[in-house]
């Protein structure tokens, strides 16, 4: 997991992948919801675009409040049938200043631009 000085700007990519991991869960036309969980909470991000199976969206450094590990939720037909829910679990963290910014890219997590995968 990257480390991430709070204030920066995150573009956040997250595509989601059948439960083989081999083929893409498509996203186009479906019901989502988007939640990013936080230290003290969660909000549900309502900005966003899908592409095919991929998420995007940005985390504005000017919104960032909270130090600490951040991760996100999401949920197709949230409280109705066909229910479906998958979560990217410790995707990066904020931190305080840049001289504790760095730590395991992971391959999923750059700097500026956050891709995640999931299994759906």
């Amino acid at each position: 997991m990257e480390d991430i000085r709070i204030g920066n700007d995150i573009k956040v990519l997250w595509r989601i992948v059948t439960g083989d991991g081999e083929q893409p869960y498509g996203l186009e036309e479906k019901k989502l919801s988007l939640y990013m969980r936080h230290p003290f909470g969660k909000i549900e991000i309502t900005d966003f675009s899908v592409k095919g199976n991929a998420l995007e969206f940005m985390f504005w450094g000017k919104d960032q409040k909270y130090t600490g590990c951040y991760a996100f939720t999401l949920v197709e037909n949230d409280g109705i049938e066909g229910m479906h829910t998958v979560d990217a679990c410790d995707a990066f963290c904020l931190v305080s200043c840049s001289c504790k910014a760095g730590g395991d890219a992971d391959s999923k997590v750059e700097l500026v631009h956050l891709e995640l995968k999931g299994t759906m």
